[in-house]
């Protein structure tokens, strides 16, 4: 593709030669909107990487040419043999899922690893991603592990007791919508899973590509689309999570991250259209479940409003609320 010409491009610039794709396994992509300041690290831990991707390609959405400053000024380093593809996109081209398909037509090789801005990988992340593909022929899907989301367990026996899950294996997809989180695993070893998380992820690209890439309907900071994109690609073949892929998640808060009202909004509306585009199976009963489930989780957060961040609970409860009427009254 000439993106040079690509009226959706507005600056671009290539550094390196390109490897041949017979030679280049992987394109790591790590899309960015006004995170300057977290490129630097994220950058060098891929340059650092004990088995070099063939291209690295930065999809950029800021109104501005700040963060394009910061990776020119990064540069891979002399005798590295990896491409920088950097790409500063128009404002039609803003939002997660939307940079992320955008990126996924430059790429060449047969995988494609994405990372957020803010994560800075180990040294053998993607050569211990790259081994799991190469130990099971059956598996489409692998993300890398970090332990910056740690949750209470006490919550999610909670929400097992009230049947808002059926179990808490980690990774796993429940009926009512619900997915289990990940890090309930232990570092070692892989894990199965039913979603990946998208921090940090490495997909065949032939997959990707067949399952119509990442749901666009999800604008902007896009809750869920690793979910999403996951329940799809999870009918090809088998998802895992490598615990020795290891990588630091550092969640940086700005970036365009919702506030309590507009995630407590996307929790639902989100979550509500994933089980209905990827539930195998769905019938009218699964709505039921999403509508139990979720009310009662919803009245979950009203545990935290005697305590300090009670402001921050209601807002969010008050997006879930404005998300489900949106969704009864089909918009």
């Amino acid at each position: 593709m000439n993106f040079e010409r690509d009226q959706r491009v507005v600056a671009s610039f290539r550094r390196g030669v390109a490897v041949r794709p017979a030679e280049a396994r992987v394109s790591v992509i790590v899309c960015t909107y006004r995170r300057p300041q977290m490129l630097p690290g994220c950058l060098k831990s891929v340059y650092r990487q004990s088995s070099l991707p063939g291209a690295l390609l930065i999809v950029d959405a800021s109104p501005d040419a700040e963060s394009e400053h910061v990776v020119a000024d990064v540069p891979p380093g002399d005798g590295l043999d990896l491409q920088l593809l950097y790409f500063r996109v128009a404002p039609s081209l803003k939002g997660l899922t939307l940079q992320r398909n955008f990126g996924l037509q430059q790429v060449e090789t047969p995988f494609v690893a994405y990372f957020d801005d803010d994560a800075v990988l180990s040294p053998g992340c993607l050569s211990e991603l790259e081994r799991a593909f190469e130990s099971d022929p059956a598996i489409v899907g692998a993300a890398g592990y970090n332990d910056a989301y740690r949750p209470s367990r006490k919550l999610w026996r909670m929400r097992k007791t009230l049947g808002i899950v059926s179990d808490l294996r980690p990774g796993s997809y429940q009926r009512t919508g619900m997915s289990v989180p990940w890090s309930f695993m232990s570092p070692s070893g892989v894990l199965v899973s039913d979603w990946l998380p998208g921090c940090g992820m490495m997909w065949k690209t032939s997959v990707v590509r067949e399952v119509g890439g990442f749901f666009e309907g999800f604008s902007n900071y896009a809750l869920g689309e690793d979910l999403d994109m996951s329940l799809r690609a999870g009918r090809k073949g088998k998802l895992v999570v490598v615990s020795s892929a290891r990588f630091d998640h550092l969640l940086d808060k700005g970036g365009g991250r919702p506030d309590q009202f507009r995630e407590g909004y996307m929790e639902i509306h989100n979550r509500f259209i994933i089980q209905r585009r990827c539930l195998v199976d769905r019938t009218w009963l699964d709505t039921l479940r999403f509508a139990y489930a979720w009310t009662m989780d919803s009245l979950m957060l009203l545990r935290r409003v005697p305590f300090p961040g009670s402001a921050a609970a209601l807002r969010q409860l008050a997006g879930r609320v404005a998300g489900a009427f949106d969704l009864v009254r089909g918009k």
